[in-house]
This record gives C-alpha cells, sequence and structure tokens, in this order.
C-alpha cells in the first residue's frame, strides 16, 4: 500500500531564486511558457498546475527542476512534470464498520469519490471525517490499487457539560448541565439530556434523540421534548419533529411541534393563556467545515404559530465565521429574531438573552423582548491545550434604547481528562463591581 501525496521538489527551485534574487523569472513547466513572474509567485504557480493534476486522477505527479540559465535582466527557470500512474477509484474504505455504518459515512462526506482521483474532493471528505463527532480519526488516506483507505474509528462517547454562576439576585446558583451519548444504539445516534435553572423557580427540562439517514435516504430527523416550569405562572411542555435533508452544500429542515400550556391562578392573573398552540417552521442551512484556515455557518428560520391567541410568525436567524491560523483564533457571529404578532407575547414565546453564551455581562435571561439583532466578536489564542480570548457581545432589543455592550475574558483549559472553563463578562454602563462570573466544566 502506498501512501498517496503530492511531491513538489522545492529544494530544487531554492538556490535558483536566490541567485535572481529581486530580478523576474520566465517559468516554463514542460513546453509551456507561463511568462515572466517575480519569484515569489513561483511556489503558488506550481502548486496551483500540481493541483490541476492530482486533481484529475494524478496523485503522484511531480515537478522537477531540469533547467536554469540567466539572461541580461531575466532568470530563465524550466520544470518538467512527471504525471506518474494514473488512479482511479472504485472502492471507499472507512476502518472497521458494518454495510449500514458505511453507507452513513459515505453520506456524512457529501462527495462521491469513485472516478478519477480528485485530490480537492478528498481533502474536503477528509475535514468532513475529523469534524465529526462520531469518529476518531487519522488525518491521511492511502491508495491500494483502485482502492481509497480514510483512516476511522466509532467513539463511544459520554460528554458532559455544565456552566454555572451565582446570582445572589436569583437565588444563588444558576446554570446550565447538558449530557450527550454520541453514536448511543448505532453509529451517529445521539441522545442528550439538558437542565436549565435560569433562576430559583424556574427550571427547564429537555430531551433530544438524533436519527441519522433514515432507510438510508437523505433525511435525518430529531425529535425533542422539552417542559418548562416558571415560578408559580406556568408549565408548558412542547413536543417536536424536525426532518432534516442534507445535500453537498445545504440543509433544509422542515418542524412540527407542539406546545401544551397549563397555568395557575396566578398565571391567569400575569395574562398566561391556557392551551395548545402549534408551530410549522422551516429552516434553512450553509455552511463549509471543509477548509482548515477558515469555517463558516448560517442558518435562517421562520415558521407560523396557531391556537387560542392570535396568530404569530417568530424568525430568527444567525450567521457565523470561525478564522484559525495557530496559535490565534477569530469568531464572529451576527444573530437575531423577531416574533410579528397583533398581540402581546407571553413570557415563553418571547426570546430571553443572557447569561454564558451571549450577552455574558447580564444575569441569566435578564432580558426578555420580542425582538432583538446583536453579535459577538471574540479573538485570542489557541494552542490545542490552552484557549484564552477577549470577546465584546453587542445588541439591539426592544425596550432599550442604544446598543448594549459586554466585554471580557473567556478561558479555557485542560483539567486532566477535562476542561474547566471561566468566562468573566462586565456590562460597560454598569460598574466592574456588577461584572459576571461563569464556570464551566466539560469532559
Amino acid at each position: 500500500m502506498r501512501t498517496c501525496k503530492t511531491i513538489c521538489l522545492m529544494i530544487l527551485l531554492f538556490f535558483p531564486l536566490v541567485a535572481s534574487g529581486s530580478r523576474p523569472v520566465c517559468l516554463t513547466i514542460g513546453t509551456d511558457t507561463l511568462g515572466v513572474m517575480f519569484p515569489e509567485n513561483i511556489p503558488t504557480t506550481l502548486d496551483r498546475v500540481l493541483k490541476e493534476w492530482t486533481g484529475n486522477g494524478y496523485p503522484y505527479a511531480e515537478l522537477v527542476l531540469s533547467a536554469y540559465h540567466s539572461r541580461s535582466d531575466t532568470a530563465y527557470v524550466t520544470y518538467r512534470l512527471i504525471p506518474g500512474e494514473s488512479v482511479s477509484i472504485d472502492t471507499v474504505v472507512f476502518g472497521e464498520f458494518s454495510l449500514t455504518e458505511v453507507r452513513r459515512l459515505q453520506r456524512l462526506i457529501r462527495e462521491d469519490l469513485t472516478g478519477p482521483y480528485n485530490s480537492n474532493r478528498i481533502r474536503q471528505a477528509q475535514n468532513r471525517l475529523n469534524q465529526s463527532p462520531w469518529l476518531k480519526t487519522v488525518d491521511r488516506h492511502d491508495i491500494s490499487g483502485s482502492a481509497l483507505r480514510f483512516y476511522a474509528e466509532r467513539v463511544e462517547d459520554f460528554s458532559f457539560d455544565a456552566l454555572l454562576s451565582y446570582q445572589s439576585r436569583s437565588g444563588g446558583l444558576v446554570g446550565q448541565a447538558d449530557i450527550a451519548l454520541v453514536n448511543f444504539l448505532g453509529l451517529g445516534r445521539q441522545a442528550d439530556f439538558a437542565w436549565y435553572h435560569p433562576s430559583e423557580r424556574t427550571n427547564r427540562i429537555t430531551i433530544n434523540w438524533f436519527e441519522p439517514y433514515l432507510l438510508d435516504t437523505g433525511f435525518s430527523a430529531g425529535l425533542r421534548f422539552r417542559q418548562e416550569h416558571e415560578d408559580t405562572l406556568y408549565v408548558t411542555r412542547e413536543s417536536r419533529l424536525k426532518l432534516i435533508w442534507e445535500n453537498r452544500t445545504a440543509d433544509v429542515g422542515l418542524v412540527i411541534s407542539r406546545e401544551d400550556v397549563y397555568t395557575t391562578d396566578a398565571g391567569d392573573s400575569a395574562g398566561v393563556i391556557e392551551g395548545t398552540r402549534r408551530i410549522s417552521a422551516l429552516n434553512l442551512s450553509l455552511e463549509d467545515i471543509t477548509r482548515q484556515a477558515w469555517q463558516y455557518h448560517v442558518s435562517i428560520t421562520g415558521g407560523i404559530r396557531t391556537g387560542e391567541d392570535s396568530l404569530q410568525y417568530p424568525m430568527d436567524y444567525e450567521a457565523e465565521i470561525r478564522i484559525r491560523n495557530e496559535p490565534w483564533y477569530v469568531w464572529g457571529k451576527l444573530l437575531g429574531g423577531r416574533v410579528f404578532s397583533k398581540g402581546d407575547l407571553a413570557g415563553y414565546q418571547q426570546f430571553r438573552l443572557g447569561g454564558g453564551t451571549f450577552l455574558r455581562g447580564a444575569f441569566f435571561e435578564q432580558y426578555r423582548v420580542d425582538w432583538y439583532t446583536g453579535g459577538i466578536l471574540e479573538g485570542g489564542v489557541d494552542d490545542g491545550l490552552l484557549r484564552a480570548g477577549l470577546f465584546v457581545d453587542w445588541a439591539w432589543m426592544e425596550g432599550i434604547s442604544g446598543p448594549l455592550f459586554h466585554v471580557g475574558v473567556s478561558l479555557s483549559l485542560p483539567a486532566g481528562t477535562s476542561r474547566l472553563k471561566i468566562l468573566l463578562g462586565f456590562d460597560v454602563q454598569e460598574p466592574l463591581t456588577q461584572g459576571k462570573i461563569h464556570v464551566g466544566w466539560a469532559f
């Protein structure tokens, strides 16, 4: 079995470029003269030529320096192209997986890798495997005859993630915790249990189940049950089904949800309406996680809520980009939402903002609004172990004049096999003594 790699003999180029200094270079590859260029542009040109060959069935293509001479103020450099063996892929192997699991992995990479060897599509598929929480991978692939082999194995992963904060006005310790079982009862299946406690008398539990690629199709399904107990006012129970269709660059989701609201005498006095409501919504997601230097994700959701009260039209959006140039990172995110309605919204129908993920200088769910728009900008150092950054969160929202700005420090560091996360956030309109500290733990 031979390792597939593209070889460019850049060492042979070094001495001619040093000799030519800053003089222009006339570059020829084979019998094709590519023209006169500056020396610093030659590596990019050679890489582009090699990618054209490795993207069209020649994984072992090489460029070898064959001639160099100088005339007047111009250096003349000639490379010889050695295409190597032509390879056509008819089999893709991932590791020790069942036939059903192999079909799921083929859908996961969203690429048809059969046919002439294509280095670009294979790199994108490798990055999708590397990003998948289902797998533990080695960042390499091999070719044996007409078979392409990736190195991946299934993980039996149990994760626990908690974020806690002490807020005296909210009754003491508040926060959230999430338990996830990855590859539970089969590759790609996932079960989650989440608990959210934003104030002394409010508790929320959520149970999720994700089923990938139903009946070996491009459709996946997510089931969710959520119950919320809000002080002494009401209890809500929500059951939700989301069908997701995936293609190469976008996901389209259909959401069907039922909400049952049970009120108390105090809730009736506060204007909470008991009854059943239904939500139908569409979601469109675009993302690119196949690049190592930067990745993006865009999601837009819009729907209609029907029930005892007036019709409502909720919508929300988010767009984020992550840029990494070791050891530095930058993360930017825009997000917002609005519920269009002729009547007033109940508290559980509003957007609830503030806490450990957005507006990090605020109490958990400090703001409850009908509409908002905002963003996050964070940057710092991430060497794979220690992650330290500065952030600014900002938002415009209903009922508040002018934008809100929250700034702070984000720190994540190893603690044995776990990770400890510390967030320190400040509202710039409040004194420093009102800063919020959030402590998280994940393993």
